[in-house]
């Protein structure tokens, strides 16, 4: 009996000291603190990603939130609508998602609501080998819609990756949380 404990535990640590299975980062615990105020919005962003903005002559800001350490990036884009136009910018968000279900596995939905703050939007999370396992809506459903969507600059392997999703995907829900319109 101990002769068979002794095998199962070598056993054990000679497997747990062989694994291909890469280590998880380490990742630091960061610090939140506003986007400019010089656009039609802000919200509260990581110390650990850099944002820029530009604006187009149609007056759409495209954002980009990049993740150097973590090799990512959110891709994101600002739209000033009226009311009329707030169901084409939904139905196409939602065509963009739904893109993806050739190859997702699963797409799961929540709903997000800030009434304090008069936001509203969705939140997806794409499972399986997706080029965005992460994107959401934001909306007032009057003035703006804004999108985002998560990519990394390698492929997709959810199981490496899961502890990097995690991590960005409470960025994002801080991102969401903040999410406010500038009052100029």
């Amino acid at each position: 009996m101990l002769l068979a404990g002794c095998c199962l535990i070598g056993c054990c640590l000679a497997c747990s000291n062989t694994s291909t299975k890469p280590l998880s980062k380490q990742l630091p615990t960061p610090q939140y603190s506003y986007t400019t105020d010089t656009l039609p919005f802000r919200f509260e962003q990581s110390n650990q990603a850099r944002f820029t903005a530009r604006t187009t002559k149609k007056g759409e800001i495209f954002c980009n939130l990049l993740y150097p350490q973590l090799d990512a990036q959110v891709y994101a884009t600002w739209h000033a609508i009226e009311k009329e136009q707030f169901e084409q910018y939904a139905k196409e968000a939602h065509r963009i998602v739904y893109q993806h279900t050739t190859v997702a596995t699963a797409i799961h939905i929540k709903e997000y609501s800030n009434p304090q703050r008069k936001t509203y939007g969705l939140l997806y999370q794409l499972e399986g080998k997706v080029a965005t396992p992460i994107q959401f809506s934001l909306t007032d459903s009057t003035s703006y819609f804004f999108t985002a969507s998560l990519y990394f600059n390698h492929s997709a392997n959810s199981d490496s990756l899961q502890s990097t999703l995690e991590y960005i995907q409470l960025d994002i829900r801080r991102w969401m949380d903040t999410f406010e319109l500038n009052r100029h």
